[in-house]
């Protein structure tokens, strides 16, 4: 059932966007991703476990000053003046290790777009008050009638953004999401591997 949900409106590129927000490590969406040195990241939670090592979160359990990257195996050290307790783990990953925002983002996206498979009214993003009706791929935003058509009149600002109709979506066949057009999102790339991250 959540396959066919994922795919009815936009196919691959739902099924890719959903690879695209989960944690390689949990194999769930991701929940507060940070990101290593080496450029692959991962869920805070998944980042404290691996820290803990298998021990249980006691509040004086020592826990390791490195995360050695399950993708790559690069180490990211943690500067934390000595090995950090259970207790000071998520302190520290919160203050040394950058959020990925973008993966937040497409965490909002993919799922507002399984709220359109599902047939559920989806606000315009700009008025608030009315029915969504279309997508703005570089603005990764939902839009009523009134307010494309305030989009569109925006020449010099909205210039070359690419607005799809609802009906368009439904047909898959207008190349939309920013997976399919790699200038609209740019993936952050592996140092170690020279690929995207995942």
């Amino acid at each position: 059932m959540a396959r066919a949900l994922r795919t009815s409106l936009l196919g691959e590129g739902m099924e890719q966007l959903a690879v695209e927000i989960t944690c390689s490590h949990c194999q769930q969406h991701y929940q507060e991703p940070k990101l290593l040195k080496c450029c692959h990241f991962f869920c805070k939670n998944c980042l404290q476990d691996l820290l803990m090592g298998g021990a249980t979160r006691e509040e004086n359990a020592q826990c390791r000053s490195a995360i050695q990257c399950p993708e790559c195996k690069e180490t990211t050290n943690l500067n934390n003046g000595g090995q950090p307790t259970a207790t000071a783990i998520g302190e520290l990953l919160e203050k040394q290790l950058p959020p990925v925002l973008y993966v937040e983002h497409l965490k909002q996206l993919y799922e507002r777009v399984a709220k359109l498979n599902g047939k559920q009214d989806t606000p315009c993003d700009s008025c608030l008050e009315l029915k969504a009706s279309a997508f703005c791929q570089q603005c990764m935003e939902f839009f009523c009638n009134e307010c494309v058509a305030s989009h569109r009149k925006m020449k010099v600002k909205f210039a070359g953004h690419k607005i799809f109709s609802f009906d368009e979506l439904k047909k898959n066949d207008s190349g939309f999401l920013p997976l399919n057009q790699p200038s609209t999102i740019l993936p952050v790339k592996c140092q170690v591997h020279e690929e995207p991250c995942k």
